[in-house]
């Protein structure tokens, strides 16, 4: 493998990755929420007053509930009613103990595979890992994923991709956000053409949240669009530069069921081309550790020599950690 002259990140690629680092120097405390209908909810936990759970919330800020609707999950061990608050220890005449620190990060391993013999035969595998890390005004996501597929015997893609996500609070609503992306494929075909190539991709934008409740969140926000890609075997570049508007969504629903969904309207002034892409994913919770995800993913006139426009469903099986 050989990657060509001047294919190193630019000095863009470094001030994009130096955001990340004024994105995430936070508080590390990491809480759970849980509802009696199984939803579940992150953030920390503060205090219990009159019954109250006082619960502050990254998506939806502080949460006031009653404490025989809920149970607060701190460093795996259960917190349920007034037993654990620090009231009861004054009760007691004894001193509240310390917040304990939960672990700063959660995660998921998820797998899928395919098989087909008609009317031609070809087989597909995927694994991903997603890292999560949240406190009261960040957001840090980290999904390292690859993907095999075989048609004919033959090898039609052999993919990994690194996917990033850094968000940062300001004040009540505004938001700064940071999508980084690299992606490296060793079986590559472009009509029909071995393309191998490596592909970087850094968002960089802000928005505004609307809406934040207890159990849902919308953001809407605007991106600049900066892409590199690389043909290793045709020792050619591409430069693509854009602009993207972009609305993103989590709701907490019913029977333990998450869904996330980001839509966005991508425009290069460059092609003078317009394109859409949508990325909606349901995810169920089975048990404490395993769930079960259904993602869609939609692709619409993108200028981008990779691939073509398509749409893809997946259904994957899930580990948490």
């Amino acid at each position: 493998m050989r990657f060509p002259t001047g294919a190193a990140p630019t000095a863009l690629h470094a001030i994009a990755a130096s955001l990340v680092f004024a994105l995430t120097g936070l508080d590390s405390l990491a809480d759970t929420l849980r509802f009696a209908d199984g939803r579940e909810i992150e953030g920390a936990w503060r205090r219990e007053e009159a019954g109250v759970v006082v619960f502050v919330s990254v998506r939806h800020g502080e949460l006031r509930v009653p404490a025989e609707m809920v149970t607060v999950r701190r460093d795996l061990a259960p917190v349920a009613g007034p037993a654990h608050s620090s009231a009861a220890s004054a009760r007691e005449g004894t001193d509240p103990a310390p917040a304990p620190h939960a672990p700063a990060w959660r995660g998921r391993l998820a797998f899928a595979t395919e098989t087909a013999s008609a009317p031609d035969s070809r087989a597909a595998f995927s694994a991903e890992l997603r890292l999560e890390h949240e406190t009261e005004r960040h957001e840090i996501r980290l999904e390292p994923r690859y993907e095999l597929r075989r048609e004919e015997d033959e090898t039609r893609d052999d993919k990994l991709r690194v996917n990033g996500y850094a968000r940062r609070t300001l004040g009540e609503r505004w938001f700064l956000l940071y999508r980084p992306a690299f992606e490296l494929n060793r079986a590559s075909f472009v009509r029909g053409v071995a393309a191998d190539y490596w592909y970087l991709a850094h968002e960089l934008g802000g928005g505004r949240e609307f809406g934040p409740e207890e159990d849902r969140v919308v953001r809407l926000g605007a991106t600049a669009n900066l892409c590199q890609i690389a043909f290793y075997d045709l020792d050619a570049e591409l430069d693509i530069h854009g602009g993207a508007l972009f609305c993103e969504a989590e709701w907490l629903l019913p029977a333990s069921i998450r869904l996330r969904d980001l839509l966005q309207f991508v425009h290069y002034p460059r092609f003078d081309q317009s394109g859409v892409t949508n990325e909606l994913e349901l995810t169920k919770k089975l048990t404490d550790s395993l769930s079960l995800s259904l993602r869609h993913k939609y692709r619409r006139v993108v200028p981008d020599p990779r691939i073509e426009s398509y749409r893809r469903l997946r259904l994957l099986l899930g580990y948490a950690f």
